[in-house]
């Protein structure tokens, strides 16, 4: 695949997008754990590393990696 962007990954955005998520992950999992609905758990949980896989695949697409194919 062709590269789309040649941008570096900043490290400072990584940690604090890490550390977000990280937190949101930790508060839905209290909140859905709080209310004792394991259903909810589960489809948070799927949404959530749905989106980071999607997000992950993105970013290497678009960095023009060819270690993965």
């Amino acid at each position: 695949m062709r590269a789309l962007s040649t941008q570096k990954l900043n490290p400072a955005v990584a940690i604090a997008t890490t550390a977000g998520v990280g937190a949101f992950a930790v508060a839905g999992t209290a909140v859905c754990i709080y209310l004792e609905n394991l259903v909810l758990l589960g489809v948070f949980w799927a949404i959530l590393g749905g989106a980071a896989a999607f997000i992950a695949y993105r970013y290497v697409t678009k960095s023009g990696s060819t270690s993965l194919q």
